[in-house]
Order: C-alpha cells, then sequence, then structure tokens
C-alpha cells in the first residue's frame, strides 16, 4: 500500500533525488511555519520530524501544532532529555535511534 507523503528538505542534493523518484517535495527550512504550509501539514495525518536536534524538532512541532492541533507527531530525539521533553510537548512518538558507529 502506498500513502501520500510530502517530504520538506533543505539540502539540494536530497531534493534533487527525491524529484527524481517523483517524490512530492517543498524545499525549505522545515522549523519555518510558511513552509509547513506550503507542505499542507493543516490537513495532515501524520507529521515525522526527524531532524535529530531538540531545538529544531520543537519548533517544528509548536508549528506542526498550531497549524494542525490534533495530528499525531512522531519526532526523532537526540538524547534521552530531547525524548522526554518531546513527549512533553504532546508528540505521539519520540525516539531515539541506536548509537551505532557510523550513525548519523
Amino acid at each position: 500500500m502506498q500513502l501520500p507523503v510530502v517530504l520538506i528538505e533543505l539540502d539540494d542534493r536530497r531534493l534533487t533525488h527525491a524529484r527524481e523518484q517523483g517524490l512530492p517535495i517543498v524545499f525549505g527550512d522545515a522549523t519555518r511555519p510558511t513552509v509547513l504550509e506550503a507542505a499542507r501539514v493543516e490537513s495532515a495525518r501524520l507529521v515525522l520530524v526527524t531532524l535529530p536536534s531538540y531545538t529544531l524538532a520543537r519548533s517544528i512541532v509548536e508549528h506542526a501544532r498550531s497549524l494542525n492541533p490534533t495530528v499525531p507527531i512522531v519526532a526523532r530525539a537526540d538524547s534521552l532529555e530531547a525524548l522526554h521533553a518531546l513527549r512533553a510537548l504532546g508528540v505521539e512518538e519520540a525516539v531515539q535511534p541506536s548509537s551505532r558507529p557510523g550513525w548519523r
């Protein structure tokens, strides 16, 4: 089953690759409300935040919530403290990837 998805990307190389794959993508900084609006977060059924920085993730979560107060959000946490802080912000699921050698 394929689900509709919209990516937000700031990296030119990843942007080009996604476009080559035919994926819908918005170029910009996801911490900016106008970029989230361009990605139509107000009608999203799920928001997935993959940035490892808690500060950036928090900004995205707060702006996404202002556009779509009931949307479930899953976010990546860069530390145990960030994991708890994201959950306190109402993120449905906060995950902390394993710290394997070479993991980024």
